[in-house]
């Protein structure tokens, strides 16, 4: 990101992200709740009987020390012109509570098509993808050390019908509040709510990652992974108000999933994994203590079944968990760790096959009906991202012709055709996606919705070509990060749509 807000993020949030190392967990003492509600605790976690019941894994819900602090705020925002380019410009009042009643989520009831990104000026904006219709979503900024200061905002998610968009808030002004969850419409107009707010000790999940934060398929739900000083936590709560909250589980590190129908997650935390319902009851172990041979779990179908890797034999199997049909299945294994990322129609899976995470070695196709593998890949890969429609994987590589680099490629599965489509530097943010993509696959969207494009940030080289063709290029003379369009068909060039350190494509 840019340089100044670098600094300040890299200043003020440091520690472990939600791909952090593990830590030891410790039972920390949270000053007393801050909110003008009552605030839900999560009851004693119980494991369902069966004939080898599983131990209780870290990491478990459980009713004490209780959720961590919450502070509810609000944020009104009201459009006025800019005086300038056009941008709208929302106006922001701090009050001690958000408004009675809070203002209803904005819903998108038809296409959306724009892309969020969150700017080197510390806000957070939507555009169109050949860059115009620019409008800011997040409050007012001006430059740091200013009286108006307004923090930084950041790490933008939108809401599952494209309507609504959450982001982190940083602000070390605002007292007991330096870091928060706030929510606002898409389309920078009405108004803008703060729904969580971190325990005052945290420092964030990550060196310049406040939050990771999740809809829930049908948008009436959120979790947060959070901090609170001393270790992480999990927690959901109602995506209108805020209210309703619950703490999940606790610990390091951590990585999730909502359930299709909404109504729970599984959770990958500290070596355990579980099921749990996203008021932290009816907690469903599976295994304890496990390394961590894989990351992020994911749920495909309407039966509640997902994809996890199991590593008690020693290396790791990945398994589907049918929970409706009599228990799991196989569908591939690693010598030393997986991940995998499930069709968008639930019938294949892209596997990854490596010795250590953020770097494999190949990538197969597993066919889930019949487990039939298909090697599509045998080299170094860093991600794998599905097109909405299922036709094309895009397939993210390090480079060896440009330190830093990702290439990045479109595959296709009818055609079994592999074509390069960019060559970029990443910015660190856009890079820490990368190497966590099986957390972020499950909330963010790098393709358009017509599965044309993809969305990336950082500085792509635009005379770059197939590095197999081994031809030179050259570097720009001046580079800026930049958030950029990439047409997966190679019809158009690359476009830059705005400076920016993110940008994610909204889910219709």
């Amino acid at each position: 990101m840019g340089i100044a807000v670098a600094t300040f993020l890299a200043a003020l949030v440091v520690g472990a992200a939600c791909v952090q190392p593990k830590m030891e967990l410790a039972t920390p003492t949270l000053p007393p709740l801050q909110t003008a509600t009552p605030t839900a605790v999560t009851a004693p976690a119980t494991a369902v009987a069966t004939e080898a019941p599983a131990p209780a894994p870290k990491g478990a819900p459980t009713p004490t020390p209780g959720p961590p602090e919450f502070l509810v705020v609000a944020t009104k925002m009201a459009q006025e012109s800019d005086g300038g380019d056009g941008t709208p410009e929302p106006q922001i009042v701090d009050a001690p509570l958000n408004p009675d009643p809070i203002p209803t989520r904005v819903v998108a009831t038809g296409k959306v098509d724009r892309i969020v990104m969150a700017g080197i000026d510390g806000s957070v904006y939507t555009v169109n993808a050949d860059g115009s219709d620019r409008r800011r979503i997040s409050p007012v900024n001006t430059e740091r050390g200013d009286a108006n200061y307004a923090g930084v905002f950041t790490w933008p998610v939108w809401s599952p019908d494209g309507g609504s968009i959450l982001f982190s808030a940083v602000r070390p002004a605002q007292a007991g509040a330096p870091i928060s969850l706030m929510r606002a419409p898409a389309d920078g107009e009405g108004v803008g709510v703060t729904l969580f707010v971190d325990h005052p000790e945290t420092s964030g999940i990550g060196n310049g990652v406040p939050h990771y934060a999740a809809w829930s398929p049908d948008g009436s739900k959120i979790v947060v992974i959070a901090g609170t000083g001393v270790e992480l936590i999990t927690a959901t709560f109602d995506g209108e108000t805020g209210q309703d909250r619950y703490m999940v589980a606790t610990g390091a590190p951590v990585y999730l999933d909502w359930n299709t129908d909404s109504s729970g997650l599984a959770i990958h935390v500290a070596g355990s994994l579980f099921t749990v319902g996203f008021d932290g009851e009816n907690m469903e172990p599976l295994f304890a203590e496990q390394r961590m041979s894989f990351l992020a779990p994911q749920f495909f179908t309407d039966s509640g079944a997902f994809l996890y890797g199991d590593s008690s034999s020693g290396d790791v199997t990945v398994v589907t968990s049918d929970l409706e049909e009599g228990g799991p299945s196989t569908i591939g294994a690693s010598a030393g760790v997986a991940a995998f990322r499930v069709s968008p129609d639930g019938g294949t899976v892209a596997l990854l096959r490596g010795e250590f995470h953020r770097l494999y070695r190949s990538l197969d196709l597993v066919s889930l009906e019949d487990g039939e593998e298909e090697v599509l890949i045998e080299r170094r890969i860093r991600a794998v991202w599905w097109s909405p429609d299922g036709s094309k994987i895009a397939v993210a590589s390090p480079s060896s012709r440009l330190q830093g680099g990702i290439e990045w490629s479109i595959w296709d599965v009818a055609s079994g055709e592999e074509s390069f489509v960019a060559l970029m530097l990443p910015t660190p943010e856009f890079d820490f996606v990368q190497s966590f993509f099986e957390q972020y696959d499950n909330s963010i969207s790098l393709w358009s919705p017509d599965s044309t494009h993809l969305v990336m940030a950082g500085v792509v080289i635009p005379n770059a070509v197939d590095p197999a063709l081994d031809l030179p290029f050259q570097l720009p003379e001046a580079v800026s990060e930049e958030v950029w369009v990439i047409d997966t068909r190679g019809i158009d060039p690359p476009t830059a749509v705005g400076d920016g350190y993110l940008g994610f494509w909204s889910p219709k």
